[in-house]
C-alpha cells in the first residue's frame, strides 16, 4: 500500500514538472517566433500605432541603457507582449533580448483608454529596459496585443535610431 502510493505521488510530481517544462518551450518557441518576425520585418514601421511610445537612454560605463515606453493607449488592448530587438544583434542565437509578457507569461498587461488598477493587471503605461553596447544603431520593436473579445491578435512594429546619447524615433 506504502509503495503505490509513493508511485501515485511521484506520478503526480512528474507530471507537474513535465506541464511546467511544456509551458516553458512553448514560452520560449513564441519568443523565437516573435524575434523572426521582428527579424523579417526589416525595419519597417506599421502606420496605425494606436498608442504613443517614446524612449530615453543613458550612458553607462559599459554602454547605453534604454527605456522604451509605451503609453496612451486609443483602443483596448489585452494580453500585450512587447519585444525589443538590438539592430546589431538581431541574428544573434546567444542573446536575450527584452521583452514582457512573453517568456513572464505568468504576468498578464492590459492597456485600456483612460483605465488603470494595477491589481487587475490594468496599466496606464508599459515599459521595456535594455541595453546596448554602442552609442549609434537602431532598436526593433514589436507590441502584440489582442482585442476586447480576445479573438484577434494584432501587432504593430516600429524602430529607435539613435545616435550619440540622442535616441529619436525613425524618420521616414
Amino acid at each position: 500500500m506504502r509503495k503505490s502510493i509513493g508511485l501515485i505521488v511521484l506520478a503526480c510530481l512528474l507530471c507537474a514538472c513535465s506541464g511546467t517544462q511544456r509551458y516553458d518551450e512553448e514560452a520560449q518557441e513564441k519568443y523565437q517566433e516573435y524575434v523572426a518576425a521582428i527579424a523579417a520585418n526589416k525595419g519597417a514601421e506599421s502606420s496605425d500605432i494606436p498608442f504613443a511610445h517614446d524612449i530615453t537612454m543613458e550612458k553607462e560605463t559599459d554602454g547605453y541603457a534604454y527605456e522604451i515606453t509605451i503609453k496612451e493607449p486609443i483602443t483596448a488592448m489585452y494580453q500585450i507582449e512587447f519585444m525589443a530587438v538590438d539592430g546589431e544583434q538581431i541574428k544573434a542565437d546567444d542573446v536575450t533580448h527584452p521583452s514582457l509578457g512573453i517568456l513572464d507569461s505568468d504576468e498578464v498587461y492590459h492597456m485600456v483608454p483612460y483605465q488603470e488598477d494595477q491589481e487587475k493587471d490594468f496599466y496606464r503605461s508599459l515599459s521595456l529596459k535594455g541595453k546596448v553596447k554602442k552609442s549609434e544603431g537602431s532598436l526593433y520593436v514589436m507590441v502584440a496585443w489582442k482585442d476586447y473579445a480576445k479573438l484577434n491578435t494584432h501587432r504593430v512594429y516600429f524602430t529607435y535610431a539613435y545616435q550619440n546619447d540622442e535616441a529619436q524615433e525613425k524618420e521616414e
